[in-house]
């Protein structure tokens, strides 16, 4: 991986399927809602295009200017089918789609972890690594971040047991 390269890691990159399901006890209520509402995979395109919008749902298609506008805008993310869904729900109301920063976080620490184990196991399993080696690695790997960070991260237990079926 070169350092110009995201990490599919990153705090940043977008939450796939199988994030939700490793890390479904991290998505808030109004993440939740919006999942069930419209399913995973149109949920997720929303919670990924509009992470921390807060927008008013169009009652309809062609109420006025705006709501035409914004209408468009949902459809051309989840579809015209889930925007109906979304405006029968939702329809003049406020939405706010929230970040699930602590479902990237815990991703992105998740694979911190995985990566130092494999790092510093001995050969065959591993590289063999000394910790201070492994830790430089990983802040290349995973910049921006902090030496201290990595640390910190690796000093603390994996929520894994937390892990639940949400969806």
């Amino acid at each position: 991986m070169t350092p110009s390269t995201l990490s599919p890691h990153h705090p940043v990159s977008p939450i796939r399927e199988a994030d939700l399901e490793t890390f479904a006890f991290l998505v808030p209520p109004s993440g939740v809602k919006l999942l069930v509402l419209l399913g995973k995979h149109d949920g997720l395109r929303l919670l990924n295009a509009w992470p921390g919008v807060q927008i008013v749902v169009p009652k309809g298609p062609c109420n006025n200017a705006g709501g035409t506008r914004r209408w468009a805008q949902i459809v051309a993310i989840v579809g015209e089918s889930a925007t109906v869904k979304l405006a029968d729900e939702l329809g003049g109301q406020c939405l706010e789609v929230p970040t699930l920063d602590d479902l990237r976080k815990e991703r992105r620490n998740s694979a911190i972890r995985a990566q130092f184990d494999e790092m510093t196991a001995k050969a065959p399993h591993g590289q063999g690594l000394s910790k201070a080696a492994a830790v430089q690695e990983l802040g290349l790997l995973h910049a921006p971040i902090t030496y201290r960070q990595l640390e910190i991260i690796l000093d603390r237990p994996a929520l894994d047991w937390l892990v639940n079926t949400l969806f």
